[in-house]
C-alpha cells in the first residue's frame, strides 16, 4: 500500500513540473485564443510631425483636381496640426458642406488676415450658392493686400466673374498685368478754371497698369507702375501723360496690424509739355478688423512745377490722413480726413 502511494506521488510530481515548465515556456497554451498583433488606430497613425513636403503634397493635389486624393491624405485626425492654408485647402475638398464650413471657420479664426483662405471659403460657396458668397468677397476686397485679388473679388461683387478655375495656392511672389482703352467725349478738356471757352472733344483713353507682390515671412515688397494716357482729337492743350512710381515695403506689426513704408514718384505732361513731377514717401499703419479697415499715414514729398505761372506753389508738402473703409456687406463706406501744410513760396 504504501509502496502505491509512493508511485502516486512521483506521478503527482512529475505532472507538476511539467505543468510550471508549459506555463513558463508558452502562456498562451492557457488562453482561450490565441493573440494577435492589433494594428494602430489612425489616430496613432497620424501622429507623426506635419512637415513642409507633406503639405506641399497636399497642394499638388489640389493644383491637379484631386480633391479625394486630399481628403484620404488629411484625415479628421491631423487636421487640426495643419497650417491655416492647407487647412483651408482640405475645407475646400470636402464633400459635406458643414464639414467644409466647420474647417474655413477654424483657418480663419487663426488666420484672420489670410485673403486667399477667404478667396477658397468664397469660392467653395460659390460652386453651392452664389449669394451666401458674396459677403465673403466682400472681405477679400477688404483685407487683401493684392491688387489682383482685389480686383477678382470686385468682379465677383459686380456679378461679371463665372467659372471655378482652380486657385493657385502657396505662391510667394505675383505678377499682375492690366490694360485699359476706351473712347469718350468731354465737353470742355480743361475745366472753366484754366479755358472760359468750352472745347469739346472726342478723346482716347488709355492705362497700363504692372504690380509685382512679393509676400515674405515678415511682410511683403511690391514694385507698381502705372501709366495713364489721353490723347485729345482737337483738344490737344488737354493731351495728357501721367507715369507713377512706388515701392511699398510693408510689415507684418501684429496679426491685424501692417506697417507700410512706401516711396513714390509722378511725371505728368499736358498739351506735349512737362508739367508737373513729385517725389516723396510715406509710412502708414493699417489695422484689419471683422468689418472695417483703418489706416494712419503720413506723408512728406517734394513737387515742381515747369510752367513759370505755377512754380510759386510748388515747394515741400507734410500730410496726415486718416481714413476709414466699412464693408458690411451689401454696404461700402469709406471715410477720410487730412491735414497738409506746404511750405511754398509766396504767390
Amino acid at each position: 500500500m504504501s509502496h502505491l502511494i509512493q508511485r502516486w506521488l512521483v506521478a503527482l510530481f512529475i505532472a507538476l513540473a511539467t505543468l510550471s515548465s508549459a506555463r513558463a515556456a508558452d502562456p498562451r497554451l492557457f488562453l482561450k485564443k490565441v493573440p494577435v498583433k492589433q494594428p494602430k488606430t489612425v489616430e496613432q497613425q497620424d501622429l507623426a510631425v506635419i512637415t513642409p513636403e507633406f503639405e506641399q503634397q497636399v497642394v499638388d493635389l489640389f493644383t491637379k483636381d484631386k480633391c479625394a486624393s486630399v481628403r484620404a491624405l488629411a484625415p479628421r485626425s491631423i487636421q487640426a496640426r495643419l497650417s491655416t492654408l492647407i487647412l483651408a485647402v482640405v475645407a475646400y475638398c470636402q464633400t459635406d458642406p458643414l464639414d467644409a464650413e466647420e474647417l474655413f471657420m477654424a483657418a480663419e479664426a487663426r488666420d484672420p488676415n489670410r485673403d486667399t483662405i477667404y478667396v477658397l471659403h468664397a469660392r467653395y460657396r460659390w460652386k453651392l450658392s452664389p449669394d451666401t458668397a458674396l459677403p465673403l468677397w466682400a472681405k477679400v476686397s477688404l483685407i487683401t493686400r493684392n491688387p489682383a485679388t482685389k480686383l477678382l473679388a470686385q468682379q465677383y461683387l459686380a456679378g461679371i466673374a463665372e467659372g471655378d478655375d482652380l486657385i493657385e495656392i502657396g505662391k510667394t511672389g505675383n505678377l499682375f498685368l492690366s490694360t485699359q482703352l476706351g473712347v469718350s467725349r468731354e465737353a470742355n478738356p480743361l475745366g472753366n478754371a484754366v479755358s472760359e471757352n468750352a472745347n469739346s472733344s472726342l478723346v482716347g483713353n488709355a492705362q497700363f497698369v504692372l504690380h509685382y507682390l512679393k509676400n515674405t515671412d515678415f511682410g511683403s515688397y511690391a514694385v507698381g507702375y502705372t501709366l495713364l494716357n489721353n490723347r485729345y482729337v482737337t483738344a490737344h492743350s488737354a493731351d495728357l501723360l501721367e507715369s507713377d512710381l512706388e515701392v511699398p515695403v510693408a510689415l507684418r506689426a501684429g496679426t491685424n496690424e501692417d506697417i507700410i513704408f512706401r516711396p513714390y514718384s509722378s511725371y505728368l505732361s499736358l498739351g506735349n509739355q512737362p508739367y508737373w513731377i513729385f517725389a516723396g514717401f510715406s509710412v502708414r499703419g493699417v489695422a484689419y478688423r471683422q468689418f472695417y479697415k483703418q489706416y494712419v499715414q503720413v506723408s512728406i514729398f517734394e513737387d515742381w512745377y515747369f510752367r513759370t505761372e505755377y512754380v510759386n506753389q510748388a515747394g515741400v508738402h507734410a500730410r496726415f490722413d486718416y481714413n476709414w473703409e466699412f464693408f458690411p456687406y451689401p454696404w461700402f463706406v469709406n471715410v477720410g480726413a487730412y491735414f497738409e501744410h506746404v511750405q511754398a513760396a509766396r504767390d
